[in-house]
């Protein structure tokens, strides 16, 4: 049997499978998700934007893949797996410099396993300390991911692109619903449909100060750090670009003004 007829006939008996055992809706959003899973493990820059745009827009939104975590983080690690691959194939080799900043980072991962061994035997806590524990060193992991697919200052426009676009999103969300209702508390639903972990402790942060704009930040003070290390990036990005880019910088830099104020 010629390969192609054989990965025909597999995949026809695996989503027959999926038929029998699932509803169609359940069906399709399976085979859309496997779709952009290989999609990102074939080009692991996709699944970098994508994250850019995620972890700035909606961080905290989750899903359950046998262990509870960030949609962002999902999409970080599918990007790895890509990146993997790449490096496999031959892509990525000679990318990755050791240079002082990755060797540090690298002796902070080594030396971060000291307190958590020594949390998991004498600290009794909530959750689960080795999952937070590698989710923590995945988003470390992000300064390895920059040489190995930042390669050109198109893929870096790209990036600050996305991360511009994610915190606008945001933002024409935050400011939106604060100016309709002036109650943080009206988010709250929202971000339960955004599947937001705790929502006890979200009520808790939002009822505090409900007269201060909530955001998909959750924090007050989580929501005013992402904007002043943002708002400069969104201000020179638009003084120096023309275009769309510029609207979109400027426009970035100036909500974000507003939201502090807010």
């Amino acid at each position: 049997m010629l390969p192609g007829k054989f990965v025909s006939l597999l995949l026809g008996l695996v989503f027959g499978g999926l038929l029998l055992a699932l509803s169609p809706i359940k069906v399709m959003l399976v085979v859309a998700g496997v779709a952009v899973a290989l999609t990102l493990i074939r080009f692991p820059l996709w699944g970098l934007l994508i994250f850019a745009v995620l972890a700035t827009s909606i961080p905290y939104t989750t899903l359950q893949l046998g262990i509870r975590t960030t949609v962002s983080e999902a999409v970080l690690g599918l990007t790895w797996v890509g990146v993997f691959w790449q490096s496999f194939i031959g892509k990525t080799r000679g990318f990755m410099l050791w240079r002082p900043t990755e060797r540090a980072l690298m002796w902070l991962m080594l030396f971060s396993t000291i307190p958590f061994i020594w949390g998991m035997l004498i600290i009794h806590a909530e959750g689960n300390g080795p999952v937070n524990w590698v989710r923590w060193l995945m988003n470390l992991s992000m300064l390895f991911i920059v040489p190995l697919l930042l390669r050109t200052d198109a893929d870096r426009d790209k990036v600050v692109v996305a991360l511009l676009l994610g915190n606008l999103g945001m933002l024409l969300l935050s400011i939106f619903m604060f100016l309709k209702t002036r109650n943080a508390m009206s988010m709250i639903d929202i971000l339960t449909d955004l599947k937001y972990a705790h929502p006890e402790a979200v009520k808790d942060i939002f009822s505090a100060n409900y007269t201060r704009m909530a955001s998909p930040w959750v924090h007050p003070n989580l929501t005013g750090g992402v904007l002043v290390l943002f708002i400069p990036l969104a201000l020179f990005y638009g003084w120096t670009r023309s275009g769309w880019r510029r609207a979109l910088g400027l426009a970035v830099a100036v909500l974000g003004c507003a939201g502090l104020l807010l």
